[in-house]
């Protein structure tokens, strides 16, 4: 077994509340996934989502907090992704994949979105990392791809509603949900992070 960290941030007016839904603390984003919880992913990712919140919150008025929780994975691929491996790791690194792995994806994506004439004409001029880095809801194209339906975390870097930079991110289907295993407050250890499940 193995545990994965991510971490994203809560907005509020006025006194913190007592509990906060982790649910409701997914990273905003244009064009975002719909199927998955998303958050910062890695020690640079999370470092540069925090300014970035800073500086959101400062620009709106509201206050923040942080929130780090764990996922469980069954392990992680210590090397670069290949297509024949994919079924044997339940976490997907966009930045750590083989050319083959990477041919593979953008062929899904190509797949999925050819009924899409717009989208699809974009996707055939990036590749599958790319893609996903302009086009962030490309991950509910991997999350409805049987080849895809173990996966528990998938990592990419794209520009959140937050950031005017691209950050690394990390994306848990809600199909997965019971995987994360803990949420707590760093700044306010006394908010209590509850983790109902998402909303249908």
């Amino acid at each position: 077994m193995a545990d994965i960290e991510l971490s994203t941030v809560a907005f509020y007016r006025g006194d913190i509340p007592r509990e906060i839904a982790l649910r409701d603390c997914s990273l905003p984003m244009a064009n975002g996934p719909v199927a998955a919880f998303s958050a910062f992913y890695g020690d640079q990712g999370r470092q540069m989502g925090f300014m970035a919140a800073r500086q959101y919150a400062v620009a709106h008025s509201l206050q923040y907090t942080v929130i780090d929780f764990m996922v469980k994975l069954q392990a992680q691929n210590k090397s670069v992704m290949k297509p024949d491996e994919l079924g044997n790791f339940d976490f997907l690194n966009f930045a750590r994949m083989s050319k083959a792995m990477r041919s593979q994806v953008s062929d899904w994506f190509l797949e999925a979105e050819a009924g899409r004439a717009v989208l699809a004409n974009s996707v055939t001029k990036l590749s599958g990392s790319a893609a996903i880095e302009v086009y962030p809801a490309l991950v509910d194209t991997l999350i409805a791809n049987p080849a895809c339906h173990h996966l528990k975390v998938i990592a990419y870097q794209t520009i959140t509603s937050l950031t005017r930079k691209p950050v690394a991110v990390g994306s848990i289907p809600h199909r997965h949900w019971l995987a994360i295993q803990s949420g707590t407050c760093r700044l306010n250890p006394n908010v209590r992070v509850t983790l109902e499940p998402p909303l249908a």
